[in-house]
């Protein structure tokens, strides 16, 4: 795989379009996030099994929007960071950058696949949920998550191609094809197949149990307020994962297409850079989806950005968030 190109956005004026774009992301990710993470350890009825899923999708999120603005700079300007010196110092930013951009990624996927394994029991096996989703078995699984996300991205740098006074691509194009496609490509459309199997067979759950209190006439009764809230936060995630999928795509879509070529014409050099911008807008869309579909992120939302007292914003309502659990 061609990790690298002489044709670059700086040699035909889109270096500082791209600058300022990421910036702008950049601040949107960190803020963001960072209002997520601060109401998730603030407040303790937003301390739920999925919130620790999504407290580290956050974390995750804050990471790539901390390391966006040098390793921009790496890439467009390398002058400016004074390492394009053919030394170990260029081939190293790179390769780190290229870590700490693409592992909190890899991260973040295994929370989305988490969180819908998560949902999935928690409506399917209400009564067994509680043993087997507990706050240190969660933390232990996040942890786990993290260690080999690591690995991954640290394993696969062993891997690189890299050519000295060459621009630094901030596309996973970096290493071997074989590596790439075997460890990470391979890894990410297996779990968008089970986020989107689980989500899936969810919704035909919910479907057919519907239907059948409709065709007997309530006689199993109405669904319980439990029920409800599971499958709010259900909708909520999904809509989140479907945000993913749609500004995923265009990347994915080039990791295959850049197959076909030897070296990257301009065209594909420019649609590189502008699908990698749409890949780390989804590390801020979480934060609106948040606040537009779950009530209790809302209120804290409010309440740290205004000030506000708890009791004046929102009751708190009788849902998954609003219920804490043990070790």
């Amino acid at each position: 795989m061609e990790n690298q190109t002489n044709t670059t956005l700086t040699g035909h004026g889109l270096g500082v379009t791209y600058v300022v774009i990421s910036v702008i992301i950049s601040a949107l990710i960190i803020v963001s996030n960072t209002l997520i993470i601060v109401a998730i350890l603030k407040f303790n009825y937003l301390k739920t099994i999925s919130n620790q899923y999504v407290l580290s999708l956050s974390f995750a999120d804050l990471m790539v929007g901390l390391a966006l603005p040098y390793c921009n700079l790496r890439q467009l300007y390398p002058e400016a960071s004074l390492v394009l010196d053919g030394a170990d110092s260029e081939k190293y930013s790179c390769l780190v950058c290229q870590v700490v951009l693409h592992q909190p990624v890899a991260a973040s996927m295994m929370m989305y696949t988490a969180i819908s394994i998560e949902r999935y029991i928690a409506i399917t096996r209400p009564f067994s949920h509680p043993a087997i989703f507990t706050m240190k078995k969660v933390r232990i699984s996040i942890i786990c998550s993290w260690i080999y996300s690591y690995f991954i991205f640290i394993g696969l740098s062993c891997f690189n191609i890299w050519t000295p006074h060459v621009q630094c691509s901030m596309s996973m194009t970096l290493y071997q094809s074989a590596a790439f496609y075997g460890l990470v490509a391979s890894s990410g459309i297996l779990m968008f197949v089970i986020i989107g199997t689980v989500y899936c067979r969810i919704f035909y759950i919910a479907w057919a149990q519907k239907k059948q209190q409709n065709e007997q006439q309530n006689a199993i009764g109405p669904v319980t307020d439990t029920s409800k809230s599971d499958m709010k936060i259900v909708k909520m995630m999904a809509i989140i994962f479907g945000t993913l999928v749609i500004l995923y795509t265009p990347y994915w879509i080039f990791t295959f297409v850049v197959l076909f070529y030897k070296q990257k014409p301009k065209w594909l050099v420019t649609y590189e850079q502008f699908s990698v911008i749409l890949y780390y807008c989804n590390s801020f869309c979480n934060s609106f989806v948040y606040g537009w579909k779950s009530t209790d992120f809302r209120r804290a939302f409010r309440m740290l950005v205004y000030r506000q007292n708890s009791n004046k914003v929102f009751p708190l309502e009788n849902t998954e968030n609003s219920k804490t659990y043990k070790t």
